[in-house]
């Protein structure tokens, strides 16, 4: 780095231009999980058999999980790879927004269900052997190298999590459940994108044999993650199938994030929603620099009908 860690941020003074496209479409997609009307869907829910409830609760629960270890371990280990003192910033965002996901899913099950039953979800999330394992191996992965950090952040924030996204989403009379999974989704697809081109920079200045040893300890990691994700699925699942394709599919739009892959065929209906909520989170950002106070667009209460 060029600057002292204490340089103040002069937000017109940028090095790379999507730093702040990337902080504006986070702020743009900013939301609260209090802020989605989730008891809406109590009739929907209490329509649901006993095991179609615990399907979704364990899911949800494992994705908890999987955000609360975002949040506490693999967002902060970024920061020691930043380029930019804006990348910093930009991934507080990222390290606050994890911490709602874990939120929302709490949020959820107060709305749905009781403390005893959302204790045991949680519990069943906690014990589950594929999914601490997964956890081991990225605990140990994201004291590495910077890239492999930002490839490991990416596989558990879209490929370990495809199956448990795919068991709520095809629930879809848990409308305000799905929408808040959705807003999770479509946070997790900005990360992507982000953090993919930040790696796609860091591996281009790599010399080629540098680059081909880490595409293949990376791809080397993410086998045996999506090993354990389809391990996790069939411990949720009676039929796990479509999960795993999901899961698949999910490394594979990785891989092409990464600029490593092709733009796969979607892999189902579940695959096509995500596909949609990527295309929405890819929209262009207009950066400009507001230079009269005429031109602020003030909050009102309508900025909180969501």
């Amino acid at each position: 780095m060029d600057y002292l860690y204490y340089k103040a941020i002069n937000w017109d003074e940028q090095e790379d231009q999507v730093d702040q496209a990337t902080w504006l479409k986070l702020t743009n997609n900013f939301w609260l999980d209090t802020r989605v009307p989730i008891t809406d869907d109590q009739p929907s829910w209490h329509a649901l058999t006993a095991q179609q409830q615990a399907q979704v609760g364990h899911a949800l629960a494992g994705r908890a999980l999987l955000s609360a270890f975002q949040s506490e371990l693999g967002a902060p280990s970024l920061r020691a790879g930043r380029r930019t003192q804006q990348e910093e910033a930009v991934l507080n965002l990222i390290t606050f927004m994890e911490s709602v996901h874990t939120k929302a899913v709490t949020t959820i099950f107060r709305r749905l269900t009781d403390e005893e039953t959302t204790a045991a979800y949680y519990a069943w999330a906690d014990g589950q052997a594929p999914l601490q394992a997964a956890l081991t191996d990225l605990t140990k992965g994201i004291e590495g190298d910077d890239l492999m950090r930002r490839g490991l952040f990416l596989i558990a924030d879209t490929v370990l999590c495809a199956g448990f996204d795919w068991a709520v989403l095809t629930q879809p009379a848990l409308a305000q459940t799905n929408q808040m999974l959705k807003n999770i989704l479509t946070g997790n697809l900005i990360f992507r994108d982000y953090l993919a081109y930040k790696f796609r920079q860091g591996i281009a200045e790599l010399p080629f044999a540098k680059q081909e040893a880490l595409v293949a300890q990376l791809t080397k990691g993410a086998q045996s993650l999506i090993k354990l994700a389809h391990q996790q699925n069939e411990a949720l699942l009676k039929d796990a199938g479509a999960a795993n394709d999901l899961v698949d599919f999910q490394w594979r739009m990785l891989l092409v994030a990464l600029g490593l892959g092709e733009q796969p065929a979607e892999s189902g209906p579940v695959a096509h929603q995500i596909d949609q909520l990527a295309n929405q989170a890819q929209e262009t950002v207009v950066v400009e620099t507001i230079k009269d106070v005429d031109a602020t667009e003030f909050m009102s209460d309508d900025d909180y009908d969501f």
